[in-house]
């Protein structure tokens, strides 16, 4: 977070579209010249530090959004257990299909268990047909031989809800791995990229790495009350003016996406929110006015997201204006 200077743009490096950025840009200087506002606050989310509680809610760190749905994470493994390191098959890229990845979930890892060192090329791929993958997800292990590690994925991949996707790795030298491998394989020769064709084998036959995955899941839209942390101002505003862009997913300002202010973080004044603008294509800027003076005594500022659960939303920051 950080403090709004009037005349001056507030912190925006998390918002990449220029033209978004002066959308909103316009909305805060009607805060400073036809409101009369005197300073506030800026929350673009790229961490979680303005953020109290997430109130059944989930922080997405890629997207820098809060939604209103949750995530829960995990890890899933193969069942072979290493018993050789790679030789023959040294310089092949071999695919486990002994377990597929879970149609749905977002894989952010990939991971090798080996108990020797090496530069590990891994691969999240599709089984288009017989013998045929493509490589939809890739990343560099740098092996340190401790047993389990992970190369986090530059980004995170998405699997479809249909199609089979498996993991795979890059023999690229005599690290561990299980030799008759207890379950179905495809190998090729040389390091895969792209659409490739494969050999497919049966249990018994393959050399295979020792793999796994980590994955997030996103479950449905909830009714969420997301909380900040305290944001000092120095003095106790009496009216405050707060702005988000808010990707609304077809849900109603005001009935579905809902904000709240307050000078003492209990005492809550409900902003009559209004459609300020587009922001980009799928966000719009939504905020409102409201008067604090009624409220208990507070020199600090903090706002509250609440939605329904009838509509999927996301939250892409906070700008507070306050005198």
């Amino acid at each position: 977070m950080g403090m709004i200077i009037p005349n001056l743009r507030p912190d925006l490096d998390a918002l990449q579209v220029d033209v978004a950025v002066a959308s909103l840009r316009d909305v805060l200087k009607d805060g400073w010249s036809v409101l009369a506002l005197s300073t506030g606050m800026a929350d673009a989310f790229t961490d979680q530090t303005g953020i109290a509680a997430l109130g059944g809610g989930a922080y997405d760190a890629t997207a820098k959004t809060v939604r209103n749905q949750s995530v829960s994470s995990g890890t899933a493994a193969t069942s072979w257990s290493a018993n050789s390191t790679f030789g023959a098959w040294v310089g092949r890229t071999v695919v486990d299909m002994s377990f597929t990845v879970t149609n749905g979930a977002t894989v952010t890892k990939i991971g090798v268990y080996s108990t020797v060192a090496a530069s590990i090329p891994v691969k999240l791929m599709q089984r288009t047909g017989a013998g045929a993958f493509t490589v939809v997800a890739s990343a560099t292990l740098a092996h340190g031989g401790t047993g389990w590690e992970d190369a986090t994925l530059s980004s995170a991949y998405a699997v479809p809800g249909s199609g089979t996707f498996c993991l795979a790795a890059y023999a690229s030298s005599g690290y561990s791995m299980v030799n008759g491998a207890p379950g179905n394989a495809a190998w090729m020769s040389g390091d895969a990229s792209g659409a490739v064709s494969m050999t497919e084998v049966g249990s018994g036959t393959a050399q295979a790495p020792i793999l796994r995955y980590t994955y997030q899941t996103v479950g449905a839209a909830a009714a969420v009350t997301v909380v900040s942390a305290a944001f000092a101002l120095g003095f106790q505003p009496s009216q405050a003016r707060i702005v988000c862009p808010v990707e609304l997913g077809g849900g109603a300002i005001g009935t579905d996406c809902m904000l709240d202010l307050s000078r003492d973080g209990t005492t809550w004044a409900a902003v009559t929110l209004a459609d300020l603008g587009k922001f980009n294509a799928t966000t719009r800027i939504v905020g409102g006015l409201v008067n604090l003076s009624a409220q208990p005594a507070g020199s600090s500022i903090y706002w509250r997201w609440r939605t329904s659960a009838a509509y999927t939303l996301s939250n892409h920051g906070v700008w507070i204006q306050a005198k």
